[in-house]
């Protein structure tokens, strides 16, 4: 839901990760009738097509090569040629109410969820050994700290005005997740390299 437009926007995203090179034509298992109304990107983590402030040379698949994996840097051709690979099939739905603006909103909003997309699934790949040697439970343990960050995000954006305590206590909450996720990604991960 969002915090501007409340019901009347809602953005829905599901992810199903395959091990295969983007040609699954149905891995959300959508209706005929979604199947006729979707349209397909397809975003590939080599691709510069992002506002470039976000641009570091250490994010690039074409320049990262990873010590632990021997993989990379990513060439021309490198989804067809990578082993193992993998696709991350998003399925984004928006539901978005909003007279007069409608095909506008649903262009920004994909051209953001693209570039979102894009730009983390680069950061992925190039701090794969970071996170490579994690356990089950280490990538569970970070992927608590990292929902309970955007909780209470998320938290902090719907709120009404509020009173300085209620800022106060939310911007306690945010720092303590941020120093959870700091201490989770400094700390632990380092120690492993």
């Amino acid at each position: 839901k969002c915090h501007l437009f409340g019901d009347r926007c809602k953005i829905k995203v599901q992810t199903i990760h395959k091990q295969d090179r983007g040609q699954s034509s149905n891995a959300h298992n959508l209706s005929a009738d979604q199947l006729e109304r979707r349209i397909v990107e397809y975003i590939d983590i080599t691709s510069d097509d992002f506002d470039k402030q976000y641009y570091k040379p250490e994010e690039d698949p074409k320049l990262f090569k990873s010590v632990k994996t021997k993989r990379g840097p990513f060439t021309n051709n490198w989804k067809d040629k990578t082993q193992p690979v993998m696709c991350a099939y998003k399925l984004v739905t928006l539901d978005l109410n909003l007279p007069g603006i409608r095909k506008r909103a649903e262009k920004l909003a994909a051209d953001m969820m693209k570039s979102i997309y894009l730009r983390t699934h680069r950061k992925a790949w190039c701090w794969i050994d970071e996170w490579y040697d994690l356990s089950l439970e280490e990538l569970k343990n970070m992927e608590d700290v990292v929902d309970d960050y955007i909780t209470t995000k998320k938290s902090s954006l719907e709120a009404s005005p509020a009173s300085k305590h209620d800022t106060l206590t939310s911007s306690s909450k945010k720092s303590t997740a941020q120093t959870r996720l700091k201490e989770l990604l400094h700390s632990n991960w380092k120690s492993k390299m």
